[in-house]
């Protein structure tokens, strides 16, 4: 049946069963590829397109950094998910192997080990550990194509380092010449912390979003809370209308349980959100 197939027709069945079989862990993935040399070469970008590194396989991927024999699975990896402390001390040439990473969602280390390769030029963001204002510290090359990140607030919603809204976000689209999208994550975290000085939420995060959204080149603001918080995040967006806002629901307090659910279900929070005004009207 299969030689009576357009070839076109037939790669693309292919591609479509390595997919579903990745998404799906499902173990034939890989026997799908040893079929043929001519199989495996097709499905070759899709078995290794995503690493997620975790605590059951951090070892074995340290282990493999220095396998030669397997330098074509880390050229391979487009999308890197390293969620924060998985492994004992991922050693100084960690990004050497990743020669074609675009999506990167990482703590600020591994993000400097990545940095070190003179290639290296990721398009899409998640920084893991600390405020997204600390991307500044990486080399202004790493960030020059990057088009999208998402990240945590903390500290500047709770006032912890005296910064206002405004500049953060000026110094954050200086360093990031190329941003266009912007996810706000954790949030969770400060919604749950009583403010000083009789401040409610509201007081701080609207001015940060409206500072935000003062830059003309962003093309879509994602804010990622828990239904819990739904109500009061809603509720300081309604006074800001403009329609690049989108809100993410998620049921998980931790944002790299999230990660690694988004990466295994080939989801992005850049695909997911809902947006907030439709035609100048608020969300229901």
């Amino acid at each position: 049946m299969w030689d009576r197939l357009p070839i076109e027709l037939v790669r693309a069945i292919l591609l479509a069963a390595a997919r579903a079989a990745v998404h799906g862990r499902r173990r034939w993935a890989t026997q799908l590829a040893l079929v043929s040399r001519d199989v495996y070469k097709l499905v070759h970008p899709v078995l290794y397109y995503t690493m997620v590194v975790t605590k059951e396989n951090g070892a074995s991927i340290r282990y493999l950094l220095d396998d030669e024999s397997c330098a074509h699975m880390f050229a391979a990896v487009r999308h890197l998910v390293y969620p924060l402390d998985v492994t004992d001390g991922p050693r100084n040439d960690f990004g050497r192997p990743f020669t074609g990473l675009v999506f990167v969602d990482a703590p600020m280390y591994i993000l400097f080990y990545l940095a070190r390769r003179p290639d290296y030029a990721p398009r899409r963001l998640t920084v893991l550990s600390v405020d997204l204002d600390r991307v500044r510290r990486l080399p202004p090359i790493s960030l020059a194509n990057v088009t999208h990140i998402r990240g945590s607030v903390t500290r500047l919603l709770l006032d912890l380092d005296g910064k206002s809204p405004q500049d953060w976000a000026d110094e954050l689209f200086g360093h990031l010449p190329a941003l266009t999208c912007l996810a706000l994550d954790n949030l969770d975290t400060v919604l749950s912390t009583p403010l000083m000085n009789g401040l409610n939420h509201s007081d701080r995060l609207k001015p940060l979003i409206e500072a935000i959204l003062r830059h003309s080149r962003l093309q879509r603001l994602t804010i990622c809370i828990n239904p819990l918080h739904r109500g009061t995040v809603l509720g300081v967006l309604s006074l800001v209308p403009d329609e690049r806002v989108y809100v993410s629901s998620t049921q998980s307090h931790s944002l790299y349980e999230r990660l690694i659910a988004e990466a295994t279900a080939d989801k992005t929070v850049w695909e997911e959100g809902d947006p907030v005004w439709t035609s100048k009207s608020p969300m229901a």
